[in-house]
C-alpha cells in the first residue's frame, strides 16, 4: 500500500491554533511560518517595570507557557495576504475580543525593535533573544491570557529573526543526534514532526478498551506537522529517512532522517479544538503510559526529524515543497522497533531456542532484565535508582560515575 501525505498542518505561533495547508515551502528552519513566534511572560517575582529588555539579561518564559497557560489553544492564528502593502500578515483571533491582532512578517530583523532575552527551549539555551512585535500585540494578548485583572502578568508576542536561531545541536541532551548545521526557531527539538493515522487509530483502540464511551482522541492534539497515511499502526517507529514529494523541475523532495521518537508530556492533554477547548483530558497520554512506554519509561507517539542538507547550489535554487497526497518513501529503515514488547518477546524466547550457553557460571553483579525487551540491560535487582533513566545500581558511588558520564549536561564541553 502507498504511503502518502494526509495532512499538512503549521503552528504560527508556538502553543496556538494551527493551520492546515494544501501546499507549504520548507526552509532551514523547517515549514515556512511554522512557530516562528512565541507568546512569552515574565518570570514570575521579578518587577516588570525595572526589566531592561535589551540586555538580554532576566530570560521570559518560552517552553513552559503551554503547561501554564493552556488556554493558549483558544487563540487562532492565520496567515492572510495584505493587498494595499503586498505583505503577509499573521492574524490572531480570540472569542474574547472582538478585534483581531495582526502583525506584519518580516524577513529580516527589525534593529529598532526590543529584544526579549528568552529562556531555555527544551533544554536548549542557544535561542539568545528574540523581537518583541510591540505594545499593541502586548496589549492584546495580556487582555486575553490575563487572570482576574492581575497587575503582575505582562505577556509579549515575540519573533524568531533569522540571525536568533536555535541550534539542535546545542541541546545536550540530544547533541549526539543531531548535526551542527542544523537550526530551528521555537520547535521543542526538531524541525518536523511526522504521525501516523493508523497509529493514532490504535492508540484510540487501547483507550476504548479500558473506557468505551470516550470519545475519539483526534489528531491535533499531538499538533504535528505532516500527517500520513498508508502504513501499518507503528510502522514510522522503524524510520530512518524519510522522503516526502516528488521531483521536478519546479520544486524537490523534502528529504529527512529521524532524530528521535516524539517524547510526549502532559501538554497532549489539552484539547485543541471544539466546546471543551483549552481543557484537559488525560486519556490520550495515560494510554501512552500504558502501551507507548520506551526504555527510557517515557511515552513515545510519533516521529522527530530534520531536513537533509542540500549539497549543490543548483539543488538549493529549487525550493523544497511539500503537497497534499504527496507520496512518501522510507529509504532506510531500524531493525528493531518500538512497536509493542510482545513481537520483541517473541524474538527472544525464538533466540533462546537457538543459543548454546556455555558452562562458565554468571556471577550476579553481571546479570540484567528479567526476559523482556523493555528491561533489556536493566540491573531488576539493584536498588538505587538513577533519576534521569530507568537503570539502577548497588551502590551510590556506581550511580555517581554513571550520571557523570552518560546524563551530566556539561560532559561534553571541554576543559
Amino acid at each position: 500500500m502507498a504511503v502518502n501525505v494526509t495532512d499538512l498542518y503549521i503552528y504560527p505561533v508556538k502553543s496556538c491554533m494551527g493551520i492546515r495547508v494544501e501546499e507549504i515551502v520548507c526552509t532551514p528552519l523547517g515549514f515556512e511560518n511554522d512557530r516562528r513566534w512565541a507568546i512569552v511572560e515574565k518570570e514570575k517575582g521579578k518587577a516588570l517595570e525595572n526589566a531592561d529588555m535589551t540586555k538580554h539579561s532576566e530570560p521570559w518564559h518560552v517552553e513552559n507557557q503551554f503547561e501554564m497557560h493552556p488556554e493558549l489553544a483558544t487563540i487562532c492564528t492565520a496567515i492572510e495576504y495584505n493587498h494595499s502593502t503586498g505583505q503577509n500578515l499573521l492574524v490572531l483571533t480570540h472569542k474574547s475580543r472582538p478585534d483581531p491582532l495582526k502583525v506584519e512578517i518580516r524577513n529580516s530583523s527589525d534593529m529598532d525593535r526590543k529584544c526579549i532575552p528568552v529562556g531555555v527551549i527544551h533544554g536548549n539555551p542557544s535561542m539568545q533573544f528574540a523581537e518583541d512585535e510591540g505594545p499593541q500585540a502586548s496589549a492584546w494578548l495580556t487582555s486575553v491570557l490575563g487572570r482576574g485583572g492581575r497587575t503582575d502578568q505582562e505577556f509579549h508576542l515575540v519573533w524568531c529573526p533569522p540571525d536568533a536561531h536555535c541550534m539542535c545541536s546545542a541541546d545536550p541532551h540530544h547533541g549526539k543526534l543531531f548535526y551542527e548545521n542544523e537550526e530551528k526557531a521555537f520547535t521543542a527539538t526538531t524541525q518536523y514532526h511526522i504521525m501516523n493515522k493508523a497509529s493514532l487509530e490504535s492508540l484510540n483502540d487501547h483507550i476504548h478498551e479500558k473506557a468505551p464511551e470516550h470519545v475519539d482522541v483526534v489528531m491535533n492534539r499531538f499538533r504535528p506537522n505532516i500527517v500520513v497515511g498508508g502504513c501499518a499502526a507503528w510502522d514510522e517507529d522503524n524510520w530512518k529517512k524519510v522522503s516526502v514529494g516528488e521531483e521536478s523541475g519546479s520544486r524537490r523532495p523534502l528529504d529527512m532522517r529521524v532524530c528521535l521518537p516524539a517524547f510526549r508530556c502532559i501538554e497532549t492533554t489539552i484539547i485543541q479544538t471544539g466546546s471543551k477547548v483549552g481543557t484537559r483530558d488525560p486519556a490520550a497520554f495515560k494510554a501512552m503510559k500504558e502501551a507507548r512506554v520506551g526504555p527510557d519509561g517515557k511515552p513515545r507517539f510519533g516521529i522527530k526529524l530534520n531536513q537533509l542538507q542540500s549539497q549543490s547550489r543548483k539543488e538549493k535554487e529549487v525550493p523544497v515543497v511539500v503537497r497534499l497526497n504527496d507520496p512518501v518513501n522510507v529509504s532506510e529503515r531500524t531493525r528493531h522497533s518500538l512497536k509493542g514488547v510482545a513481537a520483541g518477546d517473541d524474538l527472544v524466547a525464538e533466540l533462546k531456542d537457538k543459543v548454546v550457553v556455555a558452562d562458565e557460571k554468571i556471577v550476579d553483579g553481571a546479570k540484567s532484565g528479567d526476559g523482556t525487551v523493555i528491561n533489556v540491560g536493566i540491573r531488576m535487582s539493584a536498588k538505587i535508582q538513577c533519576p534521569d533513566c530507568r537503570q539502577r545500581f548497588d551502590t551510590q558511588k556506581a550511580k555517581d560515575t554513571h550520571w557523570k558520564f552518560i546524563h551530566d549536561p556539561n560532559r561534553l564541553q571541554e576543559e
